[in-house]
């Protein structure tokens, strides 16, 4: 799994102290997991893949994608459809956009 978060920085032109510093994780922690010691739990893996943009499955190892931004905008359109959608039933715009900011909350 660091050879995949050594990867990723290379890819992104930053440095472990970078991302530490960036995520608030450690750079003890960084250091560990390089040399086998520890494996970060997963909050912290969590903010590895979403600083880089992957899924926890790419960090991990399992996945081959890597970039999850065509996801995104898939989810962005529906979520565009949904509320053209609602607004052509009748339902208030600014209602619309609270379900909205509700569920990119939850996406998170």
């Amino acid at each position: 799994m660091y050879a995949i978060f050594e990867e990723l920085c290379k890819q992104k032109g930053v440095t472990p102290y970078k991302v530490s510093k960036d995520t608030g994780i450690s750079t003890a922690t960084l250091t560990s997991w390089k040399q086998g010691k520890y494996a970060p739990k997963d909050e912290k893996r969590r903010k590895i893949a979403e600083y880089f943009g992957v899924t926890l499955e790419y960090l991990d190892g399992v996945e081959k994608t890597e970039d999850t931004s065509a996801l995104v905008d898939q989810i962005d359109t529906a979520y565009l459809s949904l509320a053209k959608d609602l607004q052509n039933d009748g339902i208030d715009p600014d209602d619309i956009r609270m379900m909205v900011e509700t569920l990119k909350k939850y996406r998170k």
